[in-house]
């Protein structure tokens, strides 16, 4: 053990705390996820109260600024859960390259700390991010619109935001990737057993499927607030910040867009989770083959959850936009499905090349 008054002496880098560390991350990871999706659908029933003037008369002036206070309440939150995210994902990308190290030191061919260290654009942390930054650019261009603005101006400084944003997240993860690289140069490993790493590839699994379902549920609340809300605004009774036109007419691309998103996010997040499933199963028993792309497990059935919360989402899109090209709606969808089963066969075939090096 490293003295703890010796200044010169090397960092320790343990087992047990990495992972303990890596699972506290993605347990926060996911509360935050539903705390978003909550926050959603809760301004959303909110934001239609004040559509229709369905608020107690002491409450009812705030519907002369709907979109002020929806914004704001919108706004404050989404970017606070954006930069609660970035310091997660600082963390993970941190401790991804500390775990890796560990097992590279003792013997995993498959761990690479450098790899560990680059930003996945599948992952997790990022589309999560991507996810939240989608909602504050959608309250700074309805804050914008309450001044009069016009869509111009109001698009392009929630542009601006949105790139301020993924400016500071690319500059964060950038100092972690350096800073833990930096550091496993100088640690000392300490030893670990077999019992361990298999105790924490089993909670990691666990971690993965409640992830998978927790996805799953995220984009069917929003996609459901989203129908929720486009049925009110048929019938709007506002006259405030923004015009009744702008809200009819520009209203429901905004929503479906979301919901469209979101489901393509949520599938790209599925996917990756699906991956890493499939890699602890590997590493719990070797015989086992996750990676089959035609295999209907439970896995595939969530997928295809999300694959109809994504049709339902375009089909919206489509008939929205009175679009007779009914055959890119079923391409899209056919799109949609099969990767999923391309990417396990990639999977499968790069895990083959590995094991025959």
């Amino acid at each position: 053990m490293n003295d703890p008054t010796d200044q010169t002496a090397s960092p320790v880098l343990d087992f047990s705390v990495v992972t303990r560390e890596i699972r506290s991350i993605i347990v926060r990871r996911r509360e935050l996820m539903v705390f978003l999706g909550s926050l959603f659908v809760a301004l959303s029933l909110f934001l239609d109260n004040l559509l229709h003037g369905s608020l107690p008369p002491a409450l009812a002036s705030i519907g002369q600024q709907a979109f002020f206070n929806y914004s704001i309440m919108l706004l404050v939150p989404s970017l606070l859960i954006a930069l609660r995210i970035m310091r997660l994902h600082n963390g993970m990308t941190i401790n991804g390259v500390f775990y890796s190290q560990i097992l590279s030191k003792h013997g995993d061919a498959f761990a690479d700390p450098l790899r560990a260290s680059k930003l996945n654009w599948t992952g997790i942390s990022t589309n999560l991010f991507l996810l939240t930054v989608l909602n504050v650019v959608l309250a700074a261009v309805l804050f914008t619109l309450t001044f009069q603005s016009g869509w111009i101006i109001a698009i392009l400084i929630g542009i601006g935001f949105g790139i301020a944003l993924l400016t500071i997240f690319l500059y964060n993860h950038h100092r972690a990737k350096h800073f833990a690289l930096k550091h496993i140069k100088q640690a000392t490993i300490e030893p670990i057993n077999s019992e361990a790493v298999e105790d924490h590839n089993a909670q990691s699994l666990q971690d993965a499927n409640q992830d998978m379902i927790g996805i799953t549920a995220f984009a069917g609340l929003i996609l459901f607030s989203v129908l929720e809300s486009l049925s009110g605004l048929g019938d709007v009774t506002y006259n405030g910040d923004i015009a009744v036109s702008d809200v009819i007419n520009f209203g429901p691309l905004i929503y479906i867009n979301l919901a469209l998103v979101t489901t393509i996010l949520g599938a790209l997040m599925y996917r990756r989770l699906a991956v890493a499933a499939g890699e602890l199963s590997l590493k719990l028993d070797p015989t086992d083959d996750p990676f089959q792309p035609l295999n209907l497990t439970d896995t595939f059935f969530g997928y295809l959850m999300i694959c109809a919360l994504f049709g339902i989402s375009l089909h919206l899109l489509i008939f929205m936009l009175n679009s007779a090209n009914w055959w890119i709606e079923i391409l899209a969808n056919i799109l949609m499905i099969s990767l999923y089963p391309l990417r396990m066969w990639l999977t499968r075939m790069r895990f083959q090349q590995k094991a025959n090096q």
